[in-house]
């Protein structure tokens, strides 16, 4: 079914109220839209409409000619769209730190104070936004007003009686809310760390998560690291605790352990691009559970042997056998203190940058509600149609 493109550019005069003074006062807005139908008669109607809607609900940033106010549809406006970014900032930054979080990019801890910078440029990004008043220095505007009638982008259709102010204030309706979840935020990002020093638990910088206990997997990533087709490589781990006696373990007391399990088929396409990536070997262990470990330090011997795809040609490879070991000890804290300290790390992540989002909604909103000013009044100079 044929598709019909309706094209229209409307061009008015916007009559504002002044909220302060009365005074009538205008300028040239300019919006262009369009409408996509099935019928041609409908096409350019309906991106006309369009275009008048957009008229309707957007404010070009002029101050009042005669007292020099924005009006609050226009305060509105314009902070919605900050409020709006800082949404879509709050949201990029918890993926972001979910992404490093699976990766390993950083250690669980670095996360944490990491996202607690984002917090706080998150904090300081909507303080700036919430403080900034047009309406501080009415002088100002009024002069500003004045230039924009010389350069014919403004007039004044009557003036008011009401008094010219020198400044007006913000409106702190609502703000209090989000300041609370804004300040709260920025308490609960290091969850994990002030979790684990009030616990007293262990710190293992080369494992992920650095906290473990009996019943918990960490894991381990060796020094080694291997080239392979896209990155795929596989392998059998193992573990075994070297100082068994001093620990008191007995048969039942099982360490094990796991690593990447892949296949690929017997013929991978590859571009020369992606030839070879560079991966880090790593090995997860899981611990047995009892309390007799509690506090100790156990010494481990892991390994991994396993074996990865190269370039034989284009659609074709060999297989290369690696092997990664290493001699590595780890100080285990309470029964299951690593599952602890990751529910309390995605806890804090994830409730902080929750609570920035809605303290930036909130203020979305009062921003919003800011729209629904005075009547305005519209009418169209003229309109360059056209459709296809």
């Amino acid at each position: 079914m044929a598709q019909y493109v309706g094209y229209a550019n409307v061009r008015a005069w916007k009559e504002h109220t002044c909220l302060t003074c009365g005074t009538e006062f205008r300028y040239r807005i300019e919006r262009s839209r369009t409408f996509r139908t099935t019928n041609p008669e409908a096409a350019q109607p309906g991106a006309h409409n369009l275009a008048l809607k957009a008229i309707a609900e957007h404010s070009e940033q002029r101050p009042c000619p005669h007292c020099g106010l924005y009006q609050p549809e226009m305060i509105g406006a314009k902070r919605r769209t900050k409020y709006l970014w800082l949404l879509v900032f709050t949201v990029a930054w918890a993926i972001l730190f979910t992404i490093l979080c699976e990766a390993h990019a950083f250690q669980y801890d670095a996360l944490c104070w990491l996202a607690m910078l984002a917090g706080v440029i998150n904090f300081l990004v909507q303080y700036i936004a919430v403080s900034g008043n047009a309406n501080r220095d009415m002088a100002r505007n009024r002069k500003a007003a004045k230039n924009l009638i010389d350069e014919e982008r403004l007039e004044l259709v009557e003036a008011g009686s009401g008094p010219i102010l020198k400044s007006v204030p913000l409106s702190v309706a609502g703000m209090g809310t989000a300041w609370v979840f804004l300040i709260v935020a920025l308490a609960v990002f290091p969850l994990a760390e002030v979790k684990r020093r009030v616990s007293g638990w262990s710190y293992n910088e080369n494992w992920y998560p650095p906290v473990a206990g009996p019943g918990d997997v960490s894991r381990y990533y060796f020094k080694q690291k291997v080239e392979s087709m896209r990155g795929y490589w596989r392998g059998v781990a193992s573990v075994k605790p070297v100082n068994v006696e001093k620990l008191g373990l007995g048969e039942h007391d099982q360490f094990f352990a796991a690593t990447k399990s892949e296949l690929w088929s017997n013929r991978i396409w590859t571009e020369a691009v992606e030839d070879y990536v560079l991966t880090t070997i790593y090995i997860d262990v899981s611990f047995p559970q009892g309390q007799k470990l509690d506090g100790t330090t156990v010494d481990l011997r892991l390994q991994v042997d396993g074996d990865a795809p190269m370039v034989h040609s284009r659609t074709t490879y060999d297989v290369v056998r690696f092997k990664s070991a290493d001699d590595i000890s780890i100080k285990l804290s309470a029964p299951n203190a690593g599952k602890q300290y990751e529910a309390h790390w995605w806890g804090g992540i994830m409730l902080g940058f929750f609570l920035q989002f809605i303290a930036a909604l909130t203020l979305f909103h009062k921003a919003s509600a800011q729209l629904k000013g005075l009547p305005t009044r519209i009418d169209p100079i003229e309109e360059t149609p056209d459709s296809a």
